[in-house]
């Protein structure tokens, strides 16, 4: 007769043990697969070189441009390009973005887009020995603020800068009237010039990883003193919108007041922690043009700027005088009075001076573009990947060439469509809704602020009428009387008795 196991419950405490031990037993032992150890990537025995990349972007699905020190509702541009090029092993993740020498051409606030951004930094090379990255190992791991001072007060270029962009140029964010001091050049890194030997494909690698919103379009070999900000001789931006409603006559007008050099202070937003004190800004091109290609039944046109220098919000200002002059609340001569300044402006009218900014809003920021920078011919040389000395490689590089071009293409077919779309939903509910005549909006004025946007308002208050900000210089002077100037004072003493006492 097969015995009974006993239950558990009549077991003593040491045969509880002992029945687990027999069951442990029992249990197969696990596979134990060895640890992988990955090392590090050996950067130090890799040589670098300094290059510059062209690279686009929908700035509407950023948190705008220049990384930050703290989190975004949205990814910036710049971190998910940077994290791009530590994934490809071209910069080392360790020294950081100001390890790399990185410097943009501007500063594009959130919903601000560009076609032609340009960023310089240093990067792994398939050319030449591995000692050359040694060399210049100690300039990495020196202090890097000679590298990047003044890189978030990209509105002001001492050279030649363009736009400001909501942006970079735009945008840029205002900085002190007095340029950066220039760029210590690193050392210089020679490199292999073996014709059989070839330069990474740094456009195929980086774009393979990048989203489909951020796309490096070519990338140049430069200078070790080249810099993407003060290298910059001039940038040229570009503003969309729909022409219903507008007099583009009277737009043209007011934008060809803007060519020269004037003083802006009252098409910027102003920020006193700048502490800008020359507003004086050169603008060497201002036209308005039909978009050669529409493809809805309203016509759209583009308002096209190019400077040498610009101030935080300056285009995104300028654009909300010139919907206001299209609209006819104002007359195109309001530009000559927003920039009579002072009694030796460069706009003399017997009229007071405007000396500190109206009150009016902004532009919005989604039809607002940084279309190009613009650099000395003998300082970039943009280019592609390398074609390979084989039928293979030129194969290769013509399909990488077509999946770029298809790539790009597919993204403008898919929005082109869903544009399409959205006009026969207006189509299909205006069965329902008729387009408002006239006498409807009679007692409503509704203001164009670019991207679709409307604000409405009872009654137009003239520019003239507007209350104002305070003068550059108030504000200037308030905030270095504040916590933050005086934390800023402090700091700066402090850095020169360090010095001193060096």
């Amino acid at each position: 007769m097969a015995s009974t196991k006993p239950k558990l419950e009549d077991l003593s405490k040491e045969q509880l043990i002992a029945r687990i031990y027999e069951l442990e037993r029992q249990i197969p032992p696990e596979s134990r697969r060895p640890h992988t150890v990955h090392n590090p990537f050996p950067f130090a025995q890799h040589p670098t070189r300094k290059i510059a990349l062209k690279f686009s972007y929908a700035g509407w699905l950023y948190n705008g441009l220049a990384a930050q020190s703290q989190p975004t509702p949205l990814a910036t541009v710049e971190q998910v390009l940077f994290d791009a090029l530590v994934n490809t092993r071209l910069v080392d993740p360790e020294k950081g973005m100001d390890g790399c020498g990185w410097s943009r051409c501007g500063r594009t606030d959130r919903g601000v887009s560009s076609a032609g951004q340009v960023v310089s930094l240093w990067v792994r090379s398939a050319l030449g020995a591995g000692s050359i990255r040694q060399k210049n190992q100690s300039v990495f791991e020196q202090d890097d603020s000679a590298f990047t001072t003044g890189l978030d007060a990209d509105s002001m270029s001492t050279l030649v800068t363009t736009e400001p962009s909501s942006t970079a140029l735009d945008e840029s964010l205002p900085s002190a009237s007095s340029p950066s001091p220039p760029l210590s050049p690193r050392p210089e890194t020679k490199l292999d010039t073996n014709e059989t030997k070839q330069e990474l494909a740094y456009i195929h690698m980086l774009n393979r990883v990048l989203p489909p919103t951020i796309r490096v379009l070519a990338w140049s070999p430069v200078a070790d003193e080249f810099d993407a900000r003060f290298s910059c001789q001039w940038r040229h931006y570009k503003y969309f919108f729909s022409r219903p409603g507008l007099d583009i006559t009277a737009m043209r007008d007011a934008a060809a007041r803007l060519i020269g050099e004037h003083d802006f202070r009252n098409f910027c937003k102003l920020d006193p922690s700048k502490q800008i004190e020359n507003f004086n800004r050169r603008v060497l091109g201002a036209w308005i043009e039909r978009v050669g290609d529409d493809h809805g039944e309203e016509e759209l046109y583009v308002f096209n700027l190019k400077g040498t220098a610009f101030l935080w919000h300056q285009v995104r200002c300028i654009m909300a005088i010139l919907f206001l002059v299209g609209q006819r609340l104002e007359h195109p001569s309001i530009v000559d009075h927003l920039l009579h300044t002072s009694e030796c402006s460069s706009k003399a009218l017997t009229s007071a001076p405007i000396e500190s900014k109206p009150n009016y809003a902004l532009a919005d920021s989604l039809p607002l573009a940084l279309w190009d920078c613009g650099y000395r011919p003998e300082d970039v040389t943009w280019q592609t990947d390398a074609i390979a000395q084989t039928k293979q490689g030129v194969a290769q590089d013509r399909e990488k060439t077509n999946n770029f071009w298809f790539n790009m293409y597919s993204i403008w077919t898919h929005d082109r469509i869903q544009t399409t779309m959205q006009m026969y939903f207006l189509r299909a509910a205006e069965r329902f809704y008729p387009t408002p005549s006239a006498s409807v909006d009679r007692g409503l004025l509704r203001l164009n602020a670019g991207g679709g946007v409307y604000r409405h308002s009872t009654r137009y208050t003239p520019i003239h009428e507007l209350d104002r900000g305070e003068r550059a210089e108030v504000a200037n002077e308030k905030w270095r009387q504040g916590a933050s100037g005086q934390r800023r004072i402090t700091k700066r003493n402090t850095k020169t008795k360090n010095t001193d006492d060096d």
